[in-house]
């Protein structure tokens, strides 16, 4: 929808980083707004947290573990558009001048919303991205360690993506271990799964040609 009020997101920023082991480097965006990250990994990835420090923003992500040496992790950045000074084009403002919408940006288009359980599998030559909704939720279990405290553990919702034909993309959820980092998978019998199960947790996006 385009109007002179909301302003569409537009791509801002395509970066491509090079992982070490399991983890991606720290993406930040700076003159943020209302910013959604979008990333693409050739297998499963999550995210990891989030940070805001005024209008700048931190995103950590993180891949299955066992994952070792370097893989590409590419992550795509949308926010309010800015005009393209050197070109022309149609471009809306609202009554504080601020952009709206600029006929020349790219902007997300949304092909999937997914939730626990729930695939998507694009078409052949086309580029996709996914973004993450539910991130971490923490919980203390019932169950205690050998000394008698409680286990602290927190979910994390990942998406496993390939560019392979017929392979979809799919939502998962991690259990992680607060003290250890020790990694589990849910059951459906577990809280999270019947809590969130229903809820959206990852949109995807076609990037084709971003």
């Amino acid at each position: 929808m385009i109007d002179d009020t909301n302003p569409s997101v537009a791509l801002r920023e395509k970066k491509i980083t090079s992982t070490q082991n399991a983890y991606v480097p720290p993406i930040t965006f700076s003159g943020a707004e209302t910013p959604i990250f979008a990333g693409f990994l050739e297998g499963e990835w999550c995210m990891n947290y989030t940070t805001i420090n005024g209008s700048n923003r931190t995103w950590g992500c993180i891949l299955k573990a066992g994952y070792q040496g370097v893989r590409s992790f590419t992550s795509y950045i949308f926010d309010r558009p800015v005009t393209q000074n050197s070109k022309s084009g149609l471009v809306i403002r609202d009554a504080q001048g601020r952009v709206t919408f600029d006929a020349l940006s790219k902007y997300g288009v949304v092909v999937a919303t997914l939730s626990q359980g729930q695939t998507f599998t694009g078409e052949v030559g086309r580029q996709y991205a996914g973004v993450i909704l539910v991130q971490r939720q923490i919980e203390t279990l019932e169950s205690t360690d050998i000394i008698g405290q409680k286990v602290r553990r927190f979910y994390r919702t990942g998406l496993s993506m390939t560019t392979l034909v017929g392979n979809p993309v799919r939502p998962y959820v991690q259990l992680v271990d607060v003290m250890t980092s020790e990694i589990y998978y849910p059951t459906a019998d577990q809280n999270f799964v019947r809590n969130y199960g229903s809820v959206p947790q990852a949109l995807v996006l076609d990037v084709t040609g971003y």
